[in-house]
């Protein structure tokens, strides 16, 4: 308590408190000036280091000295001697000082400046994103809609180019035409802070074009203009009015600067008119409109050959026709020869034509040039890093290779920049729920509207049944299910109700020889192909299904000719369907690996079962789910027996893999196992009590 007491007598407390204060308050003011002034890192260091040296040193001045009304002065007597009072009240008075300072920087720093960095970060997140409305049509025809929606979306596909803006994209944007809803509302709903609206009056051959940028957050006016021309210049128009933007918003870009807005190319005016006009047609959708849009767009570039947007719409509408398994009313080879003729048309009359690109990384795709598909959808994101339809092939794409986890980040940033486009949004269903994880469908079942949560949720019940009567008999009840129901109820109750298997595909007969494959009925399975037209037995996705039946039934040497016949003698790993379906490519290669084996060709075999196993490590550390049936079959022909059966039990646990699972060509091969025969004999007494609770009879062995 001596020293203390003298600690005190001598201020030495009163000059820590006092320099500890100061040093705070110093740091502070160096922190928040060093970066405005741009000083070097080092110095907020060595502003701290010194502080921190000198406190020992202030420290042993106030123990050796004393303040006088004649100034310091060494206090030479012994402890408790020597008078430092006079020195007391400047030290308080300076504390309290500082004190107060600080109390002021702390509310300074807290309230003031982190509310003007917010304000910052938010003005700088509402600027740089931005929606166009479609213009109004003011002519009095309504006739020209057409013209003023083809002014917009010009507009658009010009700002969308723009590096740091984000664009809301023409679907969720066109979503709000003709309807009065308050400009905030608009923004909350597409996620932008900007709103550009505004009208086209056309009259004879002049066009007056009134645009206005509005600031979501508060309604005001950030920029308008009127610009009056003749019809011809329109183009001239969208370039003024883009730059016009661009120069409004360009102080609150992430960028900094923006790059100018390349000027257009004049078009003849009647080949741009057929083109609006086919994008009208074209954003419908269907078969038929998709037909009537690509007669327009073959209209616009027999008026105006040097039109590249016109031969990349072109491009597009004939890839949206071409015809695949389910669909389609341009032959697939037909369908390749035209689109790559507009494809290249387009991209050699105007490089940056971005749908140019993702329409041709389609057809890449389609023919498993994986690759390829990939480099074209990046040149098509490096010109339009805003095209929802780019990140929406692309999302499609890293799904066929397995990389889920990014096909589903590729997917929710299409929904965010076009979030009303319903396409985009079941695109993103199907991703969170083809391989189910519940983090994954949380997150993008709220990046949904509400409409769309709730079919989300309808589509969570057909593909992942909870297996109980309950849901059974609603899903029975609702007549919204009758397309699910047939297969739902052969899954739970091995019930096959040949009514309930009709399919809303383009060959619906063929769904009842799918069934019969599933099931072990491989006679009735062949008797339906034998019976099917020419066209439809040299279909693909009918001869890969022939090769299954041979597989299964022993007939190898007819499995793997088949099987060239479909894939034109390519080896694919990689597809459309998940991995579990039986005509997946991942299932239809690992049949071949199998048939090869089994006709002692086992180095090819083995090439094959290397193809699948990167594929499967892939898929595993992507997601846990949905690619038990080729894991188990690589066991299989591993050798791994304990392996596969603990597989197939897991898949079956999750709801991934049902009883049929056992009549695959390679799984059947265990039958004769004692833990695949405990295996499959749980699931039909738990399928026999899952009977006895609806009422229905017992299984038949």
């Amino acid at each position: 308590m001596g020293i203390l007491a003298e600690l005190k007598r001598r201020n030495v407390i009163r000059v820590s408190v006092a320099y500890l204060v100061l040093a705070w308050v110093v740091i502070q003011v160096a922190d928040t000036v060093a970066p405005a002034l741009n000083l070097p890192d080092w110095i907020l260091s060595f502003v701290v280091w010194t502080g921190i040296i000198g406190f020992p040193f202030a420290v042993l001045i106030a123990w050796v000295f004393k303040l006088t009304p004649e100034g310091l002065i060494r206090d030479e007597g012994e402890q408790g001697s020597g008078d430092h009072s006079y020195g007391a009240r400047p030290l308080n008075i300076a504390i309290v000082s500082l004190l107060c300072l600080a109390l002021v920087l702390v509310i300074v720093d807290s309230y003031i400046l982190t509310s003007s960095v917010i304000r910052d970060e938010n003005q700088s997140e509402v600027h740089d994103s931005i929606a166009v409305l479609p213009f109004a049509n003011m002519s009095g025809n309504e006739s020209q809609e057409y013209f003023s929606d083809g002014l917009s979306e010009e507009l658009l596909n010009l700002l969308a180019r723009v590096e740091g803006l984000k664009v809301a994209a023409r679907t969720s944007s066109f979503a709000f035409k003709g309807k009065n809803e308050d400009i905030r509302t608009i923004g909350e709903a597409l996620g932008v802070g900007t709103v550009l609206e505004g009208s086209v009056r056309q009259a004879g051959e002049r066009i007056r074009v009134t645009a206005q940028l509005i600031d979501v957050a508060n309604g005001y006016h950030l920029w308008s203009d009127t610009f009056d021309r003749e019809l011809k210049d329109i183009f001239e128009i969208q370039d003024q009015i883009a730059g016009a933007i661009v120069a409004a918003l360009q102080v609150h870009l992430v960028t900094g600067v923006a790059p100018a807005i390349a000027q257009s190319r004049v078009v003849d005016i009647a080949a741009y008119d057929l083109y609006l006009q086919g994008l009208q047609k074209i954003k419908l959708m269907g078969t038929e409109v998709a037909r009537e849009a690509l007669e327009l767009f073959r209209a616009a570039t027999d008026a105006d050959p040097e039109f590249a947007a016109a031969w990349s719409a072109r491009a597009r509408a004939v890839v949206l026709l071409r015809e695949t398994a389910f669909w389609g009313d341009i032959p697939q080879a037909e369908a390749i020869v035209l689109a790559r003729q507009a494809i290249d048309r387009a991209l050699a009359l105007d490089p940056s034509q971005a749908d140019a690109y993702v329409s041709q990384a389609m057809l890449e795709a389609d023919l498993y040039r994986h690759e390829e598909a990939m480099a074209s959808l990046e040149k098509a994101l490096a010109i339009n890093p805003n095209s929802a339809e780019a990140l929406f092939s692309l999302s499609d794409l890293r799904a066929r290779t397995g990389h889920i986890i990014q096909a589903r980040e590729d997917i929710l940033r299409a929904l965010a920049l076009d979030p009303l486009a319903e396409r985009i949004a079941f695109r993103a269903m199907r991703s969170a729920l083809s391989y189910y994880e519940e983090a994954a469908y949380a997150r993008t079942r709220s990046a949904l509207s509400k409409k769309l949560q709730g079919e989300m949720d309808w589509m969570y019940r057909a593909f992942w049944p909870t297996g109980t009567a309950e849901e059974f008999r609603e899903i029975q009840a609702d007549p919204e299910y009758a397309r699910f129901f047939g297969f739902t109820k052969l899954n739970q109750t091995k019930d096959v109700d040949e009514s309930l298997l009709a399919t809303d595909t383009r060959y619906p007969g063929e769904s009842l020889m799918w069934t019969y494959m599933s099931i072990d009925q491989w006679d009735k399975a062949q008797a339906i192909y034998d019976a099917l037209p020419h066209e439809r037995k040299v279909a693909v996705i009918n001869l890969e299904e022939l090769s299954i039946m041979q597989a299964a039934q022993g007939q190898c040497q007819a499995s793997i000719a088949t099987l060239d016949r479909a894939h034109k003698g390519e080896v694919r790993v990689y597809g459309q369907v998940i991995p579990n379906m039986t005509r997946s490519n991942s299932n239809l290669a690992l049949n071949r690996a199998f048939c090869l084996g089994q006709l002692g060709r086992d180095e090819e075999s083995n090439q094959v079962l290397e193809r699948v196993r990167t594929y499967v490590e892939t898929l595993r550390s992507n997601t846990d789910c949905c690619y038990a049936s080729i894991d188990a079959k690589l066991r299989v022909m591993d050798g791994d027996i304990d392996g596969a059966v603990e597989v197939l039990a897991a898949g079956i646990e999750r709801g991934e893999l049902s009883w049929s699972s056992a009549f695959d060509p390679v799984i059947r091969t265990l039958q004769a196992e004692p833990a695949f025969i405990a295996l499959y004999q749980k699931v039909d007494d738990d399928i026999d009590a899952f009977r006895q609770e609806l009422g229905m009879p017992a299984l038949q062995e």
